[in-house]
């Protein structure tokens, strides 16, 4: 939405205030960082040390309409989208009774362990969640949502179940903005809280769209439009079918786990990323995270790994005969080098502090490592950053 449509609906939404009471809150992060060397890429950052590709200001309203209808709304505006505001949240929920609410709109999918406050920086104790586990291409959706919490004798189950869509989301193929369309998103999270104990697992499916043919500034993303074109001039046209995304299943796969007792703090989080009939790796990342409270000082540690699979049974299992036809012979061991080239495995570990210095704000220090060991790259990415909300 254009930063004058946004003005204009803030104003009607302020001027409402008038008749209906109007809550409004706030957060955000100021974080800094740069990379170890110039040929370091990392989080959005390199060996220049930046102040926007990590900090963003949000605000959140909501009204109580009555009878149990409430209306709410985000609007956030970050330092690496030219602090331009975008909505994140805009919807309409329902509590039917003390269990049971119903959300329509606008909302956040509650893909993650940290998904409800995925942006609320000072709710958690890194700068934000590891971006190897955290990088799925989209986190809200357009559509209907429902929670419903069953509260037991010592404990509480809380089921979320989600069906919509998200059109309006680009994802970076290597490097290269991607408009992508996920719709029929389906799926839901079932967390279960026991005081210092929060187990959770989630579900969900979608059909995925990712038009490579956009990216032809992009060598990587111009090179599969090309074998997809290439393919399509040759009897085995079901190969290009294959290496493109269109329309195409995905399923997502979460466990997560929390113990928060006394002073220390310990997470783990693993999830899975399948999508069938594409030339998308099988991605399989998972991390494991441990703090330690030290009166307003918390020092953590994480560790985790980001595996993606190739696909090369797609070339394996095809029919496609070799030493026939030169042509054909070139155009396999393309595809075989296109499909390798998305295989990764990237160990990384993060140590970090943070200190709550003030009621509403806390700073926060971090250095991340992470390792390709296909292509035996290191990084390195120091950060700061301080976050609040109000």
């Amino acid at each position: 939405m254009k930063k004058s449509s946004i003005l204009v609906f803030l104003t009607a939404f302020i001027c409402f205030s008038a008749t209906a009471e109007i809550n409004f809150s706030g957060f955000g992060t100021i974080a800094g960082g740069m990379t170890s060397s110039s040929d370091e890429y990392l989080d959005g950052y390199n060996d220049d040390f930046d102040m926007k590709a990590g900090s963003f200001f949000a605000i959140q309203g909501s009204s109580d309409l009555g009878d149990g209808l409430t209306a709410t709304i985000q609007i956030m505006s970050r330092g690496d989208n030219d602090w331009d505001p975008k909505f994140s949240w805009a919807y309409l929920s329902y509590e039917a009774n003390d269990q049971w609410r119903l959300l329509l709109g606008r909302q956040r999918a509650p893909l993650f362990l940290y998904s409800d406050y995925l942006d609320v920086s000072y709710a958690y104790h890194w700068i934000r969640p590891p971006t190897a586990v955290y990088d799925l291409p989209f986190d809200s959706f357009d559509g209907i949502g429902s929670i419903y919490t069953a509260n037991f004798d010592d404990s509480t189950l809380t089921t979320h179940v989600v069906f919509g869509n998200n059109t309006d989301k680009q994802v970076l193929f290597s490097g290269t903005p991607i408009q992508t369309e996920f719709k029929q998103i389906l799926g839901g999270s079932l967390t279960w809280n026991y005081d210092w104990l929060t187990l959770r697992g989630a579900y969900f499916q979608s059909d995925l769209t990712f038009p490579f043919e956009q990216g032809a500034a992009n060598s990587t993303a111009a090179d599969l439009a090309a074998l997809q074109a290439g393919w399509g001039q040759t009897p085995f046209a079901y190969i290009g079918n294959e290496l493109a995304v269109n329309d195409d299943k995905g399923v997502f796969t979460e466990l997560g786990l929390q113990i928060d007792k006394n002073d220390w703090l310990f997470i783990a989080e693993v999830t899975k990323v399948t999508i069938d009939h594409t030339i998308l790796p099988e991605q399989s990342s998972w991390y494991t995270s441990l703090g330690k409270r030290m009166g307003s000082v918390m020092l953590h540690a994480t560790y985790g790994v980001n595996k993606d699979t190739d696909k090369s049974h797609l070339l394996a299992n095809s029919d496609v005969p070799l030493g026939v036809d030169p042509g054909l012979d070139y155009l396999y061991g393309v595809t075989q080098g296109a499909i390798a080239s998305l295989e990764d495995d990237s160990p990384f570990y993060t140590i970090g502090a943070r200190w709550d210095f003030h009621d509403s704000a806390a700073v926060k220090f971090e250095f991340t490592n992470t390792k390709n060991q296909i292509t035996d790259k290191d990084a390195n990415l120091f950060q700061v950053a301080i976050v609040s909300v109000f």
